[in-house]
């Protein structure tokens, strides 16, 4: 993946968020496959605060980048 390969490898990005965006690629092709029809509120929670902290973390490389 192209975050492994520029980020990870370089020491910018930690591992972990490129196993998040792996994670939420695949969920999201179970969502529009219908493998998934439904996310339970604490499910929900888990996901939200995951892609919270992902999101967070790639604004911090993008403006440390520019």
């Amino acid at each position: 993946e192209m975050l492994e390969k520029v980020f990870v490898r370089h020491k910018v990005l930690e591992h972990k968020y490129v196993e998040t965006m792996q994670k939420f690629f695949k969920l999201s092709k179970m969502i529009v496959h219908r493998e998934i029809r439904e996310v339970k509120g604490n499910e929900y929670e888990k996901y939200y605060q995951e892609a919270e902290d992902f999101v967070k973390r790639m604004r911090r490389l993008v403006e440390r980048r520019m």
